[in-house]
């Protein structure tokens, strides 16, 4: 009975198409089963010569693995193992197996299954988590990289604000100014904001500005610019506005704006170099001295310590100008250490 039963396992192993069983001794193959046949690719007549080393990856080979294989199943009886396996004709396959030996035959027996399918999945999974785990950092630095900048805009607008109604007005327009810019970082996928598509929004988001825009240019090289550098020239752009709508060449009727920029080589990188000029605007009195509010000081400080940026303001006879120089790559190595 015992013998029968025997005779039936060994039937039924020979037969399965889903497990590949190989045996062998030092010497080469002794016997394998179909399921070898079907995952390996070689006939038959190919086997018998088959050295068993060979269904190891090249590399695998080089390292010893199929040698410290056999010397674990040599010392503890088994050895288990999860790895790329070749077949016939060059393909790899993930395989999962179990090498026993047989001491008194001194017999080696591997099992294995093709797990590829499997070891695909769970790779997308950790793929995928590591790229979740990647968004949620990257999510967390720029939610800190935002609240610290909301912060300083809070802190300014108090400090140069003379009355609390002043305060939460010039408080609340930055902030603005501030979402439009992250709105366009969110739709950005790359992170990074069209120059033409940054000034654009923050000019027509000033409804005088728009009436005005006959008398409004702007123009400039195609360019991107990081999103810590594009929420910083917003806010200048918001300053820069917001003056000219009040006092500048977008409160007169015969003032013009020109807002161009340009990308330049400098100090051994690129450069964006945006200019700010108003024309045909009365100025109250050029000599007289003038206090410097909030977009002087993201203008002249601010950007410089951020940005590594160069900047100049002139309040000129017939309007403001401001020239800003930000290095790219600089702008961009200031957001990721921020």
């Amino acid at each position: 009975m015992a013998s029968s039963a025997e005779e039936l396992l060994e039937l039924a192993i020979k037969n399965s198409l889903d497990v590949a069983v190989i045996v062998f001794n030092e010497q080469g193959l002794l016997s394998w089963n179909r399921g070898a046949e079907k995952l390996l690719g070689y006939r038959s007549e190919e086997f018998v010569h088959l050295d068993p080393r060979m269904i190891f990856t090249p590399e695998d080979r080089a390292a010893g693995i199929p040698e410290a294989e056999m010397q674990s199943a040599v010392v503890t009886g088994r050895a288990e193992d999860e790895r790329w396996h070749l077949r016939a004709d060059g393909s790899r396959f993930w395989a999962s197996g179990i090498l026993t030996l047989l001491p008194k035959r001194r017999i080696f027996v591997k099992i294995m299954r093709d797990h590829t399918q499997k070891h695909a999945a769970e790779e997308r999974l950790r793929t995928l988590q590591e790229s979740q785990r990647v968004l949620i950092a990257e999510l967390q630095h720029r939610t800190r990289n935002l609240l610290a900048l909301v912060q300083a805009i809070m802190r300014k607008s108090a400090r140069k604000s003379t009355s609390f109604a002043e305060f939460m007005e010039d408080f609340e327009e930055r902030l603005r100014a501030l979402s439009r810019a992250q709105s366009l970082v969110t739709n950005a996928s790359d992170g990074c904001i069209d120059m033409h598509t940054l000034i654009q929004t923050e000019l027509w988001a000033h409804r005088d500005a728009a009436e005005r825009a006959e008398r409004t240019h702007v123009y400039g090289t195609p360019v991107r610019v990081p999103s810590l550098a594009a929420q910083m020239l917003a806010l200048v752009l918001h300053e820069l506005t917001t003056n000219a709508v009040k006092y500048g060449a977008l409160s007169q009727e015969n003032g013009t704006l020109n807002v161009s920029w340009t990308v330049e080589p400098c100090d051994h990188e690129r450069c964006v170099v945006l200019d700010w000029s108003e024309h045909n605007v009365e100025m109250p009195d050029p000599v007289l001295p003038r206090r410097k509010g909030y977009g002087s000081e993201l203008i002249e400080r601010a950007l410089p310590y951020q940005l590594n940026a160069r900047t100049h303001i002139e309040y000129g006879t017939d309007g403001v100008h401001c020239s800003i120089r930000v290095p790219l790559s600089s702008a961009a190595q200031a957001e990721r250490r921020s």
